[in-house]
Parts: C-alpha cells; structure tokens; sequence
C-alpha cells in the first residue's frame, strides 16, 4: 500500500493506493469511502481481496478522520473536493495514464451516501478529469433519493445537534460491529476524531437525505441515481438492513442495473466484521457487471 498526501487550502491529505503486482493498461479503480468515526481501515480486508483480482484500490482518510486534520469545514461538499484532489493528484502519478479510466465508488455507512453524493453532484465533473463513475457500492448505509423508509433518528440532526449525547453515540457506532476485533478497531479509530466532526458528519448525512414526509407510509423515492448499484448490508445490521432491501426493490421497480447482499455474521461495521467476504462478493459482481 503506497501512502500520499495532497495538501488544501484547510487541510493535510492522505490517501492510500493499493495496486496488483501487474496492471492492466485500463484498471478498473475503485475509490472506498470511510464512516463517521472510522478511517481508510475499514477496508484492510476488503481492499487485498480486490487487489489480488487485479483492481486497484483508493482509499482515504477523510478530512476530520484519522490523519487528515485539522480542518476548518467539515460537510459533503469540502469532502468531495478533497476527493477530487486525491484522484488529480493519483492520476499525475502515473506513468502513462488513459485518456479515460473506469471508477467505482463505495462507502461504509457515510462513506456509502456521501459515494451517491459524488455521482450526483461530480460525475460530469470528474468526466473531464478522467474518470468514469461506472458503478457504486454502498454499504450499510441510507439511500438519498428514498423518501420511505429511512434512517428516522438521523432527522433529528437537521436541527439542532448541541443536545446529542455524543458519547453515546460514539458507544453505538462501536457496539454496531459484530465482533470484538470490529469493536477494538472502532474505538481506535473514533480516538482520532472530535465530537465536533462526529456531529457534523452525522449533519451532513441527515442533509444528504431528502425532506421527511411525516405522511409517507409505503417506500417511495424521489431521483433514483441512474447507474449500476451494488448494494451491501449485514444481516445484524439493525440500522440499514430493511432499508437496504425495500431500496433494492424500488431500484428494481425503476429498472435499474441493481443487485443486494446480505453478509452473515456481520453488523453495521460490515467491513470490519466480514471484509474479506465482502472483497469476494464486489469481484464477482465486477467480473459479471
């Protein structure tokens, strides 16, 4: 794993490239996006699977996480920027980039909606830096264009977040992994970011939603994002695993390209608690897509 930095107006970088041995003259890149409280770890296992069936893999601590901080603003916004900056400066690295290279985008928890966010909001833009958004990979996490169901505690930090007791929060997040080395790898991770951080990421994920409709009581969604999706939760996941499946039925109802897996033996940390499965999974599907 070769480890870099790219430096902001506000903050310090530092992203991570997992690549096989041999590279094919177009790799398919796949760019791994991290919780609220974790960082680029979360994808250890995931990632050798995916280099080992010759993908190369991106990984980041985001701004706030692990080693990228202090920062001054911390939303969805400055966060795809950095994002764009990390795949500028990865791409100048190479010794004889294409013109155009395949991306798949993924995410844990956060990660996985602010993934949605980054095709919604940056793929025509990141068109022109070279780089195709061809598919996503969210996990364990909410979809942005469902009305019903979703995430109902999350609304709560559309107001006023002062009241959260952040560390019962922090407890939850850890308690979310299934296993104890889950558990122990959460908590070191949460050691490396504020309350302040925690709480506007949750922030961030509450605005990424849509409004709530107090009257909605069937799933419904609004702009269903036209591309592959493949859609990833564990089956201990108390928080996102009945969403997850009435987002894949919607998708199907849409027609879109969609398929979803339910990890045994994993929680909401589900690449914690089954990484290497997942790996095996995402190759499949990217073999078959």
């Amino acid at each position: 794993m070769d480890h870099h930095t790219v430096s902001t107006d506000d903050v310090s970088l530092h992203y991570f490239v997992s690549r096989p041995a041999i590279t094919s003259q177009n790799p398919l890149i796949v760019l791994l996006l991290h919780g609220a409280g974790g960082d680029h770890h979360q994808f250890d296992d995931m990632a050798t699977v995916l280099v080992e069936a010759g993908h190369i893999v991106i990984t980041c601590d985001l701004r706030g996480h692990g080693l990228s901080q202090p920062c001054d603003s911390l939303d969805f916004s400055s966060m795809m920027d950095d994002l764009q900056h990390v795949l500028v400066d990865f791409k100048s690295k190479l010794d004889n980039p294409g013109p155009m290279m395949d991306l798949i985008v993924g995410g844990l928890s956060m990660g996985g909606m602010l993934s949605q966010v980054c095709y919604r909001e940056k793929h025509h833009i990141w068109l022109q830096f070279g780089y195709r958004i061809q598919g996503l990979i969210p996990i364990a996490c909410g979809s942005i264009g469902m009305v019903w169901p979703r995430i109902t505690w999350m609304d709560d930090y559309r107001h006023d977040t002062n009241s959260h007791d952040m560390q019962a929060v922090r407890e939850a997040i850890i308690c979310s992994g299934v296993n104890e080395t889950t558990q122990k790898e959460a908590q070191r991770a949460m050691q490396s970011v504020s309350d302040r951080a925690l709480t506007t990421c949750l922030r961030a994920c509450a605005y990424a939603l849509p409004p709530n409709n107090a009257n909605a009581t069937t799933p419904s969604m609004t702009s269903p994002l036209p591309l592959y999706q493949m859609l990833i939760v564990g089956e201990a996941d108390t928080y996102t695993c009945n969403l997850m499946e009435a987002w894949h039925q919607l998708n199907q109802q849409q027609g879109i390209r969609t398929s979803f897996h339910k990890i045994p033996f994993a929680g909401h940390l589900a690449t914690l608690d089954a990484g290497k499965l997942i790996g095996e999974i995402v190759v499949d599907a990217l073999y078959q897509r």
